[in-house]
């Protein structure tokens, strides 16, 4: 199931919106920085992640999700 995700940059920059595909998998071209990533959509499980964009590369991450099962 596709996920609406938001990507900050610092917490006084606007969130970038966008959806994730079926698999959760996602590609976006951002400038060089650091970035929070957060699923947006309510409810179980609750995603979140961080990533560093190095200059000219393309980086991998894996976002953890909680869902709540302890």
């Amino acid at each position: 199931m596709a996920s609406l995700v938001a990507v900050t940059q610092d917490a006084s920059s606007s969130p970038f919106y966008f959806y994730s595909d079926r698999d959760g998998k996602f590609k976006v071209d951002l400038p060089p920085g650091a970035y929070g990533i957060a699923s947006q959509d309510t409810g179980l499980p609750i995603c979140k992640g961080s990533a560093i964009v190095e200059p000219g590369k393309f980086t991998i991450i894996k976002v953890a999700c909680d869902t709540g099962i302890r």
